[in-house]
């Protein structure tokens, strides 16, 4: 909750029972500003005891506590075109991620309190952020451009506009456009990493060449008409 603060930074390992000193609560001063004192429990006496959170039949089960510390995510309406049988499964498991933001861009480090100088490693410019490096990225653009001269569309600016720029097309032509741009998503990503990691260059027409590849390979996969 408070991943820029700097006691929190330095004392995120800190145990209750370093709180606790001859059965008195010894809370840092800076801690009260998370909190009051009042808020905290009454320390008792005798055995300590684990006291688990039970479902609404009032039994406990590893399912109960699953669903209680699980993170959950509101509905989405594009599941169904990412968990597609056209859609190879190494794709849709890194579109998945990409859209759920399980990525590790310097924005998600931001985000657990680590200092980052953050540019993007495609284009040099604006900063690591998913959103950049899938929309607004100079490399990105290029690639959707291209994408776009193919499919007959405008160059995306999130998600939802990939699953519209080829839901009026005939079955088969709409199944190649999503593995394309599904397989553009995740390249951009991948290709992100080995720039940040390896100290590749980015190049446009590798980057072409794999996307056609992969999508003649799955062409298997294919099964609508076209019309």
């Amino acid at each position: 909750m408070y991943p820029n603060n700097s006691f929190i930074t330095h004392h995120k390992d800190v145990k209750v029972n370093e709180l606790i000193i001859n059965g008195e609560w010894n809370v840092p001063a800076e801690m009260f500003n998370f909190f009051n004192l009042e808020d905290l429990a009454s320390i008792g006496y005798g055995k300590d005891k684990l006291i688990w959170t039970i479902d609404l039949s009032g039994k406990f089960s590893v399912k109960s506590v699953v669903q209680l510390i699980r993170k959950k995510y509101p509905c989405v309406t594009w599941e169904k075109h990412v968990w597609n049988s056209t859609i190879h499964p190494k794709i849709s498991t890194n579109v998945w991620k990409i859209l759920r933001g399980a990525c590790a861009t310097e924005e998600n480090y931001r985000k657990r309190g680590f200092h980052t100088v953050s540019k993007c490693y495609l284009c040099g410019n604006g900063q690591d952020t998913m959103d950049h490096i899938l929309w607004y990225c100079d490399f990105s653009e290029k690639i959707w451009h291209w994408l776009g001269g193919i499919f007959k569309f405008l160059n995306p600016c999130n998600f939802m506009d990939v699953s519209k720029c080829v839901q009026k097309k005939s079955s088969a032509v709409r199944e190649v456009g999503f593995i394309c741009a599904f397989t553009v998503m995740v390249e951009l990503w991948f290709t992100r990493n080995r720039v940040c990691y390896d100290d590749e260059i980015p190049n446009l027409v590798n980057f072409k060449l794999r996307i056609m590849q992969f999508t003649k390979e799955n062409s298997v996969r294919i099964k609508g008409e076209i019309r």
